[in-house]
Order: C-alpha cells, then sequence, then structure tokens
C-alpha cells in the first residue's frame, strides 16, 4: 500500500541487523541477505538465503573467517550464482564466487588487492559476465572471457571514497555514488544483451475498473529499443502495446497473461511470458452490509486516499464514527491533507470544523457520545459550513475561501501527533457538491447503491470491507491505503441496504412510510411536531434478542421533531420479500416486537409484546407495545417451533427465486468442497462468517458452479452472504 505499512517476513531468532539485501531478477523467491547478529558495530557478517521469497532462510558457510563486512550481487540471469566482498579481508581473502547458491565457494581474489579496500560489488549482465568492484584504489571489473579482472579505472578520481555501485540500463551506464565528493557514471565495458523483465505493482488487482500501470524493469539499454506487449484475453483497453509503460484497463475478472519482448538497437532480443501474472477481482462494487470498519488507536494509525485534484468550497463529507473514549481537541476525523479542511473533534467530542477563511474555534453545540456509533457530516458552501450528528444541524454563517483538496486522511489531522483518532469509522462518503439537508438524513442508514453512486459529484465512497490490501473506493478508483498500525475490525454500525421514506409527522391518523414496509397510527395528543425518517434495513441487526425464528430484517424511525409523543395506536410492519406465514396469521401474539436505540449496536433490546394483528401481508402492534419514541424494530418468534418468515437468516432479502443459487452440501465436513449451485449465470460473492461476526472466507466466485475448498475452518455454526448481481442471500452453514 505504497509504503503505508509493512507485513513482517522473517524474523532473526537473535538481535541484530540486516545490511543489505539481493533479490534474484531471474527467480524472486530467492534472496541472499547478509546479517550481523548482536549490537556491536564490530561483529562480524553472516550470510543467508532463502529461496521461498524471504519466509525462511538458512546460514551459508563462507571460506573465510573476515566477515566484518560483506557486499553481495547476484547474476542476473542465474539465481545460484552470488558474488561476495569482505571490507577486511585478509590478503587473498576479499572476493568470493559460488554458482550453487552458496553450497561451494571459489576465490576469485587478486594479487593486486592486497593493499586495497574493496567497498561495493555490481554484477552486470553482459554477455562476458562482467563483475565490477570498487576499491579505495581503482575500478575494476570481472571478465569470463579473460578469466581475469580488467582495471576500469580511467578518468576517475583515485580518492573519491566510494560506497555503492548501481548499473543503469536505461542509458547503458554504471554509476557509483561516493561520500561527499559527488556521484559518477561511465559507460558500462561491455552492452549487456536484453533480458525482458515485465513489472506491475501488484499480481492481484481488486477493482476491475482500475487502470492498471504496466512497466519494463528489463535489462535494456532504451537508445533505440523497442517494447511489444500481449495480454490474454485481451483488456478491454491498452493505452500502446508498443511503449515502456502501458496503462491497462482489463474491466473483466478473471486470470491473464502477460508477454514482454524487448528487442535493443543491436537487433539482440529478449521475451517473458508470465502466465497469470495478474488476477482480476471486482470487488469494488458497493456491498450491502456493514461489513468492517477503520480502526485507529494511536500516532500514525489512519487511512489516507490518493490525491483528488479539486479546488472547491461546495463539498460534503459524511462517515459513522465509534470513538473509543474521550479524543483529543482537534482530532482529525475526515480532514484533507493539504491546507486543513474537514471535520474533526474538540474538547469533550464537541464536533467541530476547519476550512480556510472558517473559524477553528467555532462551537457546534453537537457531540459525538463514547462507545456509541455516531452519524457525523460536514456540508461547506460558499457562505456557510454545516456540522451534523445523527441529522442534527448546527450552522455557521461564514464565508470560506475555495481549497485545493490533495489526499485525505481518515482518523488524522494531517498526520499530526496528539491529532490522531482513537476508535472506528465506517461508511465514509466524499461529494463535491454541498448536500441537503434532506439528503444527509435519508441517507443516513442506508449502504450506498448503484443508483445513489451514479451521481457523478460523488468523488469517494469508502467501506473498509476488504479483507486486506487496499481500501476500495466503491465509487470510482480513488482508492485508500492504510497506514501505521490502523486495521479492519467487524463493523457494527446500523447501516445496511434497505429504503428510506422521510414525512412531516404533525398530526393525528396514520402515516404511510412508502417503500419500507412501515406505518404508524398517532392517536391525538403529542406529536413530532417535524421530520420522521422509516429506513427498512434488509439485513439482520449485528446483535440479535434470542436465537429464535425472526422476520430476517430491521428497521430504524429516526425523530427530528419532539422528542416525546403519545403512545403510538398501530405499528404495522411489512417484511421485504416474503409473506407472513399462516401460522403467524393464526398467533399473531407469538412475534414479538423488540426496541434499541436508533444507533445502539450492543444487546439492550427491550421486550414490547406480541403482535395484536397479523394477514399475509403486515404484522400489526397496538397502543399495549407502548412505543412511544423512534430508535430500531425488530421482531421474532417467542420460541423455537413457530416459524415467522420462513427459517431464520434464509433467503430474506433475495429479489429473485430462491432456486437462482444453491450452496450445499449443508451440513459439510470441513474435508469437504462447498459446492455453490448457480443457475442464472450471475458472477457471485461468497463470504462466511464465525459465530461471533468475524469474516472467515471470502471468494469471488465466476458465473459458474464451483467447489469452494474449506479445510482450515474449525467445526462449527457459520453465517453466508451469497451476493449476484440481483440478489443477496443469507444462511447458515453447519462445518462439522
Amino acid at each position: 500500500n505504497e509504503g503505508g505499512a509493512f507485513d513482517l517476513l522473517y524474523e532473526f531468532p537473535i538481535e541484530g541487523r540486516v545490511l543489505e539485501i539481493e533479490i534474484s531478477r531471474a527467480v524472486p523467491e530467492m534472496m541472499y541477505c547478509v546479517f550481523q547478529p548482536g549490537t556491536s558495530y564490530w561483529n562480524n557478517c553472516e550470510l543467508y538465503r532463502s529461496m521461498d521469497g524471504g519466509m525462511t532462510w538458512e546460514e551459508l558457510n563462507l571460506p573465510t573467517n573476515s566477515t566484518w563486512r560483506l557486499e553481495i550481487s547476484t547474476n542476473p540471469v542465474n539465481e545460484s550464482e552470488l558474488w561476495v566482498i569482505s571490507l577486511d579481508g585478509a590478503d587473498g581473502e576479499v572476493v568470493y564466487r559460488t554458482t550453487d547458491g552458496g553450497d561451494t565457494w571459489e576465490n576469485k581474489s587478486a594479487t593486486f588487492m592486497n593493499d586495497h579496500v574493496i567497498y561495493d560489488v555490481a554484477f552486470v549482465g553482459s554477455p562476458d559476465q562482467h563483475v565490477y568492484i570498487v576499491t579505495d584504489k581503482g575500478f575494476f571489473y570481472w571478465d569470463n572471457s579473460l578469466n581475469d579482472w580488467v582495471d576500469y579505472s580511467e578518468g576517475l578520481p583515485f580518492l573519491v571514497r566510494p560506497l555503492q555501485m548501481e548499473p543503469f540500463y536505461r542509458d547503458g551506464k554504471i554509476r557509483l555514488a561516493t561520500r561527499g565528493r559527488g556521484i559518477y557514471e561511465t559507460n558500462l565495458a561491455q552492452e549487456p544483451l536484453p533480458l525482458a523483465q515485465p513489472m506491475t505493482t501488484t499480481d492481484k488487482i481488486y477493482c476491475s475498473r482500475d487502470t492498471v500501470q504496466f512497466d519494463c524493469y528489463s535489462i535494456l539499454n532504451h537508445q533505440g529499443a523497442t517494447w511489444e506487449w500481449n495480454f490474454v484475453p485481451t483488456p478491454t483497453y491498452v493505452s500502446d502495446l508498443n511503449i515502456r509503460n502501458p496503462r491497462v484497463v482489463f474491466s473483466e475478472e478473471g486470470t491473464y497473461d502477460v508477454e514482454l519482448t524487448v528487442i535493443d538497437a543491436n537487433g539482440d532480443g529478449s521475451s517473458k511470458y508470465i502466465s497469470e501474472m495478474v488476477t482480476v477481482f471486482n470487488n469494488c462494487q458497493p456491498d450491502t452490509i456493514p461489513g468492517f470498519a477503520l480502526a485507529c488507536s494511536t500516532d500514525g494509525d489512519y487511512a489516507s486516499s490518493p490525491n483528488i485534484g479539486l479546488t472547491t468550497n461546495e463539498f460534503t463529507m459524511t462517515a459513522w464514527v465509534k470513538p473509543d473514549g474521550t479524543q483529543n481537541a482537534y482530532t482529525g476525523i475526515v480532514m484533507n491533507n493539504g491546507a486543513a479542511a474537514g471535520i474533526n473533534f474538540k474538547e469533550n467530542n464537541e464536533l467541530g470544523y476547519h476550512w480556510p477563511g472558517g473559524q477553528w474555534w467555532w462551537d457546534s453545540g453537537l457531540f459525538a457520545p463514547d462507545g456509541e456509533w455516531s452519524y457525523v457530516a460536514l456540508v461547506a458552501t460558499p457562505t456557510s459550513v454545516t456540522v451534523y450528528v445523527n441529522g442534527v444541524a448546527s450552522v455557521h454563517d461564514i464565508n470560506i475561501e475555495p481549497v485545493a483538496m490533495t489526499s485525505f486522511l481518515m482518523g488524522s489531522y494531517q498526520g499530526w501527533g496528539g491529532r490522531n483518532y482513537n476508535g472506528e469509522i465506517d461508511e465514509v462518503t466524499l461529494w463535491n457538491r454541498s448536500l441537503s439537508q434532506e439528503e444527509i438524513r435519508d441517507l443516513r442508514h442506508l449502504t450506498k447503491t448503484e443508483e445513489v453512486l451514479n451521481d457523478p459529484t460523488i468523488v469517494a465512497y469508502y467501506q473498509f470491507n476488504e479483507t486486506e490490501g487496499s481500501i476500495l473506493d466503491r465509487a470510482g478508483i480513488q482508492h485508500a491505503v492504510l497506514n501505521g498500525n490502523a486495521a479492519r475490525v467487524n463493523s457494527s454500525a446500523p447501516v445496511g441496504s434497505g429504503t428510506a421514506h422521510r414525512l412531516s409527522v404533525n398530526d393525528q391518523g396514520t402515516y404511510l412510510f412508502e417503500n419500507t414496509g412501515f406505518s404508524w397510527t398517532l392517536p391525538e395528543g403529542a406529536y413530532p411536531d417535524g421530520e420522521v425518517i422509516a429506513t427498512r434495513l434488509h439485513l439482520l441487526p449485528n446483535e440479535l434478542p434470542n436465537d429464535f425464528p425472526n422476520i430476517g430484517n430491521y428497521w430504524i424511525v429516526n425523530n427530528y421533531g419532539n422528542e416525546f409523543f403519545s403512545v403510538l395506536s398501530e405499528l404495522r410492519f411489512t417484511p421485504p420479500f416474503d409473506d407472513i406465514t399462516n401460522a403467524m396469521v393464526s398467533t399473531p401474539s407469538s412475534a414479538i416486537l423488540y426496541h434499541r436505540n436508533e444507533n445502539e449496536h450492543l444487546e439492550n433490546w427491550e421486550d414490547h409484546g406480541g403482535a395484536a394483528s397479523a394477514d399475509n401481508d403486515f404484522l400489526a402492534f397496538n397502543e399495549s407495545a407502548n412505543i412511544g419514541f423512534d430508535g430500531q424494530f425488530f421482531i421474532t418468534s417467542n420460541n423455537e417451533d413457530l416459524q415467522v418468515i420462513g427459517d431464520q437468516m434464509t433467503a430474506v432479502n433475495s429479489l429473485e427465486d430462491e432456486s437462482s443459487a444453491r450452496l450445499y452440501p449443508n451440513p459439510v465436513l470441513k474435508t469437504n468442497n462447498i459446492i455453490i449451485e448457480n443457475e442464472n449465470g450471475e458472477s457471485l460473492r461468497l463470504r462466511l462468517f464465525g459465530a461471533g461476526g468475524k469474516l472467515v472466507k471470502d471468494v469471488i466466485l465466476g458465473n459458474s458452479n464451483s467447489a469452494i475448498n474449506i479445510p482450515n475452518l474449525s467445526s462449527g455454526i457459520y453465517f453466508y452472504t451469497l451476493e449476484g448481481d440481483t440478489f443477496i442471500k443469507t444462511g447458515k452453514l453447519v462445518v462439522e
């Protein structure tokens, strides 16, 4: 992720320092390193080899005890040939070569080296296998055809105090860095033969709409050279097949073979074909579940976007936050990394903002409580900045300047120590326009749909739901990266796919919240006298009140009017896709209504009793439920036999016939495969969650039947989501 975080490959069993590392061009899994054990600067060094890309290492035995400082270089076309020099070697013990990966050695020292100190070695892939060394008195190369060293010092001041050499194949040069005396270069003694090497930043592309940058890492003098690229299957777009660094858009999921042919000005050429060099996934479509959230805890933990390249004072940013404790003053939530522009905490978790021309000391009077999810937003216009918490606005009327938007940091104020967020962040969305209050409220609990993301003013949408790699922009290609020890953890934010509807409720009567399957009836008395928004989420809440069969989805009602109003005469709930069973119609009291606060993520459900009536379309609860407030509503059966809507966690949000995709066998032995039967030919994504909600497997499937291997899963109960282009199925999988 561009250096934002690093994974430990290997830790030596004793304390020490890795002073140098060489990776073979021919076989990148072959690596060599120089290790100095202990803490003393004067300890002798050791030489190690890895044949599995750095995961395990074995020590190599050099035929000398003069190992205080070692320099190494590999043959570009032979991973088993390594040259080693000893900076403090005794006469005749300064240069060694192995051609079998370090099992045996030959001494390549020469008598002229007896009064030299050798500083570096560089293997250049030329026809006669030239190996260059630089000493305190000269510059030399080994010529394989002569079987001898050649003095190549002409024109180089002897007292240059050399440090390191590197071949610069593009121009046919070798370069030498020195202590305090500059950098020198000279022509290579012999032009290397071309060695083709295609390169890209990663072999896994998680967003099929990304532009992938390829480059040529070949041994090749570029003067008069030509390039020819070939991709199989053919991508949707290639900028140019005959340049050094083409840009490619693959568009379709799958694996792609890559071939590069290079030819130099002398007509010498080389080709390299890499089967399945790149695997493309289509993981950047918006998710319909909370999935994961960004977790930060210490300075340096944050996510950062690329440079978005906008200059504006009409902008919106929204996010869900769950702070862990009281945040330091001016802790960043979402903040531009150039001129400070974004939303932040002030003292005692009060929300504030920064913006050129604005006032960072302005008090919003809005707070995001410790340990609770809050929906926050900042809306900038040329004449105001509005901060929101859970859809409640605080407006600061002030003229603000246009800002050059660069990268955005999520969880930090410009990387400053002491201004780093501690807690979780989810569902970050950036717009290049000023959203209305209605839009802020309507979108509060909903993951963004394709329809919403078709808005050309959306800059980026981050859900943090990837299991590894970059944080994908689910709206475009502004993918972000994790920095420091920032991580992804299971999200309990009250968001998901569904529908929402807003009404003004200021009188008695029945209010139908269209397309949400929810209505309520107010008697004469006290009313909200303001906006009420009902949202039906097409998934289960993160915590359930019990394990009984349930209705398969839940509702959230947000009241922006008076906090208290009369107990409702009736609440009606219609599930999104299935009918109420006949058993429930005959015994509606067995359908129990549960309630918790609107942003709650803990198991704080209250039992409000059974339904008063039901038919095949709805369950109705009357005044005996004693509901005179907003919040989350969920319905379950009152025991294990009765069914409310089908079986628990089964096809609760399918938009098609259940036969469109099927998972079997269930239960399944962990030594066997899961079979995914795909009848309608849609691309599928399977996710398996442990009983505690942790994502344990995330697999992108094709548009045909698939077999999924599960040998690493422990026996137990897992929940799954099977997502197609037009449906989502959820269910319970038993692994034996």
